[in-house]
């Protein structure tokens, strides 16, 4: 399986908050964000890891560059300048020329390994029916959630993307994609259509008939904030961030 890494972001809301280096190269734990997720997808057992950088982040690059030595798999840097998420993720994913399933995440987005690792065994092991499988979470962090409706609880197939919760189980979506090929004509047509979010992008995977399935990765989070990394350091030894800590005033939103 090959892997993605979305890594264009300069972090300028914690650069307000005094972490002043690229958003990829935030300290989690002693080490970047981009090198921590490379290093799990290399445990995952990937055949190859493709990381798309903004072209004038030269330190990322560099660093990058110089971490390649050290990684087990190939390693492809990238670079470039897109109007969007959607269209960085689309040049990313034509980069790394898929031939089954492939998995992209962007860069600021931790989780609990053993809970990744055990997202993508279900990955493998999808049925010829299910073109994809998209890591959710019930922890709501983000800013502008996407919420995720599923046609039945137990089967987990997505039935619609929305900005707004629903009667459901109001997950979200966690900003792990994992996807089969036969995505592939989907994502050149929304470029052609001119979509720019991977909100957008995503229901029209639905929209067009695509069987999307959901994992639910426990607690996620996504690194916008300085008070996001304390929340964070819980996700490298548990699912989930205690309740205590999550409602403690210091990190409301």
């Amino acid at each position: 399986m090959k892997f993605g890494i979305l890594a264009g972001g300069e972090g300028s809301r914690l650069k307000n908050e005094g972490i002043d280096v690229p958003k990829p190269m935030v300290m989690l734990n002693g080490e970047p964000l981009v090198y921590r997720l490379i290093k799990i997808f290399e445990r995952c057992d990937a055949e190859s890891i493709s990381v798309f950088v903004n072209e004038t982040m030269t330190e990322v690059i560099e660093n990058l560059k110089d971490f390649k030595s050290s990684v087990s798999c190939p390693l492809e840097i990238y670079t470039g300048l897109t109007p969007s998420s959607f269209h960085s993720f689309a040049r990313l994913v034509e980069f790394m020329n898929p031939s089954d399933k492939f998995v992209v995440t962007t860069v600021d987005t931790v989780f609990n390994e053993k809970s990744f690792r055990n997202y993508i065994e279900d990955f493998k092991k999808a049925s010829a029916g299910i073109d994809g499988i998209m890591g959710t979470t019930f922890y709501i962090d983000d800013e502008k959630p996407l919420y995720i409706e599923t046609e039945n609880r137990e089967r987990g197939i997505i039935r619609l993307f929305s900005n707004h919760p629903g009667d459901g189980r109001n997950e979200i979506s966690a900003g792990v994609y994992g996807l089969k090929c036969s995505s592939l004509p989907v994502i050149q047509d929304s470029v052609e259509k001119g979509i720019h979010k991977m909100r957008n992008f995503q229901a029209e995977l639905v929209k067009r008939g695509l069987k999307l399935k959901v994992f639910n990765l426990g607690d996620v989070v996504d690194i916008d904030h300085k008070r996001d990394l304390e929340l964070a350091r819980y996700l490298t030894d548990s699912s989930h961030i205690p309740e205590s800590y999550k409602n403690d005033s210091l990190c409301q939103r």
